[in-house]
């Protein structure tokens, strides 16, 4: 019988809650669970194999190139940003300033025959396109040879 009550709390009590909370701690309930969704960020990637190397392509909206460091160590590929961001909202009688945090990090383990020194990225609307050529010993490896059946 209790928990049939409960379920049938209206959606404007749910409501009361945060705003309560708002009143409180001075932000809503919801602008926490954002903060801390866009912190565990991870961006959805796409590795292709092309004619000449490998592209690695990331989805990371509201980034700029100036906030995104590429780095290459070991055969590893790391990719992060730490970008702040401010938002400042002014209404009738209050204005508020609110600072968070735009965060991610990816790695990849980049094959034996790249070409390091030729590595290039591209950012354009949003997507991240790293190309990784092979070298001239990679690609001449690759090529198919027969072998005849006895």
């Amino acid at each position: 019988m209790i928990t049939q009550r409960i379920n049938k709390i209206p959606r404007r009590a749910h409501n009361g809650f945060d705003d309560l909370f708002n009143e409180i701690i001075g932000f809503p309930l919801k602008d926490i669970n954002e903060s801390v969704s866009k912190f565990r960020s991870r961006p959805k990637s796409n590795i292709v194999e092309v004619e000449d190397g490998f592209r690695i392509e990331l989805v990371i909206p509201g980034f700029e190139k100036e906030d995104i460091s590429i780095e290459m160590k070991d055969s590893i590929l790391s990719i992060h940003s730490d970008k702040e961001v401010e938002k400042v909202e002014t209404k009738e009688n209050y204005t508020t300033r609110e600072f968070s945090r735009d965060t991610f990090k990816r790695s990849f383990t980049i094959p034996d025959g790249i070409e390091e020194s030729k590595i290039t990225a591209d950012l354009t609307a949003g997507i991240l396109s790293i190309s990784l050529p092979k070298s001239k010993k990679a690609k001449e490896k690759e090529e198919t040879k027969q072998i005849k059946i006895s």
